[in-house]
């Protein structure tokens, strides 16, 4: 577990590394469901950030649960280490 910066301007978030996937799942502000605790740190789709979806969306069954939502494209940093995708 540990911080990762998404965007520009940064946004910060605490998430559960699994170096076991080449996905990488940020739970949004358009997430209101049930699903979606209210005390979790989001990413705020609505920062001036390079963020850029193409609209498609994906749903992944596992063997506890399944994950649903927008496809995205976004810089993101771990530590000092910068991936820029954009």
């Amino acid at each position: 577990m540990g911080k990762v910066t998404f965007g520009s301007p940064k946004q910060s978030l605490q998430m559960l590394f699994d170096t076991g996937s080449a996905v990488i799942y940020a739970m949004s502000d358009k997430c209101l469901k049930d699903d979606c605790p209210q005390n979790m740190e989001k990413y705020d789709t609505r920062s001036k950030s390079l963020h850029d979806h193409n609209g498609d969306r994906q749903e992944l069954n596992y063997g506890q649960g399944y994950v649903s939502g927008t496809i995205g494209n976004e810089n993101i940093c771990f530590g000092d280490t910068c991936l820029n995708q954009l």
